[in-house]
């Protein structure tokens, strides 16, 4: 207690500065752990198989029914336009992974459109860094942050568990 200021939510998402439909809850978050809290690293993390980003990929009409939830994943609307379809042979898993990888690299970016944050990275105050967990193989591996638009990297920093 008092070392993490913990903000979870669906799709691990941060709407952008001034976005519309707007983002209190994560706005405020964000001001008060740079801006009180002085945070030395804000760090997005994301998983295999996220529900949020299969419902990004299925389309609206997957949420028509949740007005909210599909109100809420507009904001992984830019991860989504990342994504190159074909480009793993349609696999859905691998797609979906894939769409999990580049979102945590999107968030990061859209951290960077909060003037504080922004501020604090160029100082050298802050960093930002993301962490996409795969489930599957209980491997934890560091996303680097990038230009939006470029693949997402990644690195493993955990191994698999061993045997017992």
């Amino acid at each position: 207690p008092g070392d993490l200021f913990t903000v979870r939510n669906v799709g691990n998402l941060v709407p952008r500065a001034g976005s519309d439909p707007c983002d209190d809850s994560i706005a405020s978050a964000v001001e008060f752990a740079t801006g009180i809290l002085n945070v030395h690293t804000i760090t997005v993390c994301g998983h295999s198989g996220c529900g949020a980003m299969a419902a990004l990929l299925d389309g609206p009409a997957t949420t028509a029914h949740l007005r909210h939830l599909g109100r809420w994943l507009r904001h992984g609307d830019s991860s989504l336009a990342l994504l190159n379809y074909g480009a793993d042979g349609d696999d859905p898993d691998t797609t979906l992974d894939r769409l999990c990888r580049l979102n945590i690299r999107q968030q990061l970016a859209n951290l960077r459109t909060y003037p504080a944050v922004d501020e604090q990275v160029q100082a050298g105050t802050l960093k930002l860094m993301g962490l996409y967990f795969d489930i599957g193989s209980a491997r934890v591996e560091v996303v680097r942050p990038g230009a939006p638009g470029s693949p997402a990297t990644a690195t493993t920093l955990v191994a698999e568990p061993e045997p017992r």
